[in-house]
């Protein structure tokens, strides 16, 4: 009987110790989607900045930068998303999706810069909308990259730190909340602090160190295996009063439903930033 306890305490230390360790590797994981949420944000803003050199406004500005950014998110999550199931280190996917992310956002300027020389040539031979066309299709393909990739790293990290099913909910909160804070950070420091004393590219090669800090605490921590992968446990099977094919279809209903509701509640976000921000522009004056 003494042994058995002493089997069992040794036990029960093991495990608070693997608990420890696994809290401690989920905090850098934080940490990390801290700083890429900060780092998001300063690209918006310093993109923002200066794509209004090319539209001329900042409400058309902010626009562009948004549909084009939001585009990516969602291209991104959709993908990547679906890519990362199948593969075995999470977290090392995310650390290289954070340093693609650094080097694409990186060269974002000067893509931004030749947008603005293509829109200097093109503006003696177009006019009207053709010239809206050029400078929004020029913003797409140079933001696209690092926008999509910034898509890509909530569901990555989301499969890496939840080891079951339970845990899904609350840590994927937590992630989402701690990467909300960031971006809230970002842009206050890149409004009121870094452009003003720095300018664009030191503001945005910020966001780009930022990055590449996130995407080495990820590799450190994909390599010391402080946290579990698996996968999560599958749901438990239909009771005998309900068949698989009319749980399914309910399911099908309900998910289209709940879709349709998270589009309509993005695109009023997005219309209340537009708004607010031809709003404020009266109030506080414009950036540019």
């Amino acid at each position: 009987m003494g042994k058995r306890s002493k089997k069992q305490v040794h036990q029960i230390a093991a495990a608070r110790r693997t608990e420890s360790r696994t809290g401690f590797a989920f905090g850098g994981v934080l940490l990390c989607f801290f700083l890429s949420g900060t780092a998001g944000l300063i690209y918006q803003v310093v993109w923002g900045k200066a794509l209004g050199l090319v539209f001329g406004h900042t409400a058309y500005a902010l626009a562009a930068v948004l549909a084009v950014f939001m585009g990516g998110l969602a291209a991104g999550s959709f993908w990547i998303g679906r890519w990362c199931e199948s593969r075995p280190e999470p977290l090392g996917s995310y650390a290289w999706l954070e340093f693609g992310i650094a080097a694409s956002g990186a060269l974002s300027l000067a893509g931004i810069g030749g947008v603005r020389l293509l829109y200097v040539f093109a503006f003696p031979h177009l006019s009207g909308v053709a010239l809206v066309v050029v400078r929004l299709l020029g913003a797409a393909i140079v933001l696209f990259v690092p926008t999509f990739l910034m898509g890509g790293t909530l569901p990555v990290l989301a499969r890496g730190v939840a080891r079951y099913s339970a845990e899904l909910g609350g840590r994927f909160a937590r992630l989402y909340g701690v990467n909300t804070a960031g971006a809230v950070a970002g842009t206050l420091a890149a409004g009121f602090l870094f452009l003003p004393a720095l300018g664009m590219r030191a503001t945005l090669f910020t966001a780009v160190a930022l990055n590449v800090i996130a995407g080495a605490l990820a590799l450190r921590l994909s390599r010391s295996r402080q946290i579990s992968t698996d996968r999560a446990v599958t749901p438990p099977p239909v009771t005998k009063h309900e068949t698989i094919e009319s749980a399914r279809d309910d399911s099908v209903w309900q998910m289209r439903f709940l879709l349709i509701c998270f589009a309509v509640v993005g695109a009023t976000a997005m219309a209340y930033e537009i708004g607010w921000t031809r709003l404020l522009a009266t109030q506080v004056g414009s950036s540019m």
